[in-house]
């Protein structure tokens, strides 16, 4: 299961869709914030921004905690954006904690179609992509930004989401990267 942080709402389980987009949020910025409203946007109802323990493909740069806290109190007046930890780090696990969560609810797991990619790639998985993909897809579809030139599957369970062009190419990467270089990235920061 999911586990909740800062005010969650009893209301929060009456959700009849769900909105996950998990995340490092290394640091949170416009496109993360980008994404969740297109979620609500597209009509779900709740949209659970999820920090697993461990991360996929990445190496975690700032405190899995302090992360955590700084999305609680970005969002603590936000009805319908809830914060909530994972142990999974896998997109496959993070639904079956989300579907165990929300038992009544539809769920979607929000990303950008360069994490589709990362989905898709076998060198993830101990078993065939095939059968993963059937257990996501049993308990999620995924709502997808584009992002830049990247090919997204035509599937009736992968959906496109109405995302603005111009937060394609913002990334927590970039946002350390240009930090670290100096930058002022304010702008950036959601």
């Amino acid at each position: 299961m999911l586990r909740p942080h800062g005010a969650w709402s009893e209301g929060f389980g009456s959700a009849a869709r769900v909105g996950v987009l998990a995340g490092t949020f290394d640091p949170l910025t416009v496109a993360h914030t980008a994404l969740a409203e297109a979620a609500l946007a597209d009509g779900c109802e709740l949209v659970v921004l999820v920090v697993p323990e461990r991360s996929v493909g990445k190496e975690d740069r700032a405190d899995h905690a302090d992360r955590i806290r700084a999305l609680v109190r970005r969002f603590e007046d936000d009805a319908a954006i809830a914060v909530a930890a994972s142990g999974a780090g896998l997109y496959v696990d993070i639904a079956a904690e989300a579907a165990e969560t929300f038992p009544s609810a539809v769920v979607d797991l929000v990303c950008g179609a360069d994490k589709v990619r990362q989905i898709l790639d076998p060198s993830f998985y101990d078993e065939p992509v095939a059968a993963v993909l059937s257990r996501l897809f049993d308990r999620a579809r995924l709502l997808v930004a584009p992002r830049g030139d990247i090919e997204v599957p035509r599937d009736p369970r992968i959906v496109m989401l109405d995302f603005r062009a111009d937060m394609g190419d913002v990334s927590s990467t970039k946002v350390r990267a240009m930090r670290a270089g100096g930058h002022d990235v304010g702008h950036l920061l959601g």
